[in-house]
């Protein structure tokens, strides 16, 4: 039998072992900076590439002004960026780049005109401005807006998740929106943010997730 003493030794063993196996939480991400292309001469093009290195293949090229740019990932070197490109995921020069401001949903930290998509079912949620939602549900009709009626940021994080509450005439919508790193399972992107979409309805809820972005305007 344990005497009162060794308990107790046995007890400070269990706490030290609960402490030393404490894990820390890491910061959450932090969304995606914006930039344009910038510091190009007349008539130049900014070249994207496949790799973080001048050497690497050409996927294509960006005229200056273009932008939004999302920088999703900066390399080792701190010279290049990692943007969304196509179907896929490229590379450019951060020092032909600019940071640029753009407007926010009213009332919260989202740039205006993020995109979200999933997949299996299909479904996307455009953001504006005005506070409304573009929304196109595959197999549930024609595209509809739906007026912003009310949004939150998380009250223990920095701006993020936000959450956007929205109607129309027939169904209620939750819209929530973080930082992270999502795939949209179908293409070889890497997005900085992820959504999942709450669809309330007379016939039941759907609760559907995907990943959002910027369309580049070049």
């Amino acid at each position: 039998m344990c005497a009162p003493e060794c308990r107790s030794r046995a007890l400070a063993g269990l706490a030290a072992l609960a402490l030393a196996s404490t894990v820390t939480l890491a910061e959450p991400p932090a969304a995606p900076r914006t930039y344009r292309v910038s510091g190009i001469g007349d008539g130049s093009v900014l070249n994207v590439r496949a790799a973080p290195s001048g050497s690497a293949a050409d996927l294509g090229d960006l005229g200056a002004g273009a932008a939004p740019l999302e920088i999703l990932e900066v390399d080792g070197s701190g010279a290049w960026g990692r943007i969304l490109w196509r179907e896929g995921n490229a590379w450019v020069a951060l020092r032909y780049l600019a940071p640029v401001d753009l407007p926010r949903v009213a009332g919260t930290s989202l740039p205006a005109g993020l995109r979200c998509a999933g997949t299996e079912p299909f479904w996307s949620a455009a953001l504006t401005v005005a506070g409304e939602l573009h929304l196109d549900l595959l197999g549930a009709g024609s595209p509809r807006d739906a007026d912003v009626v009310d949004h939150a940021e998380s009250r223990n994080g920095l701006h993020f998740p936000v959450a956007l509450e929205a109607r129309d005439a027939s169904a209620h919508y939750t819209l929530l929106v973080r930082p992270a790193q999502c795939s949209d399972g179908m293409s070889e992107r890497l997005y900085g943010w992820a959504a999942d979409l709450l669809w309330r309805r007379a016939d039941g809820v759907s609760l559907l997730s995907g990943c959002c972005g910027l369309p580049l305007r070049d």
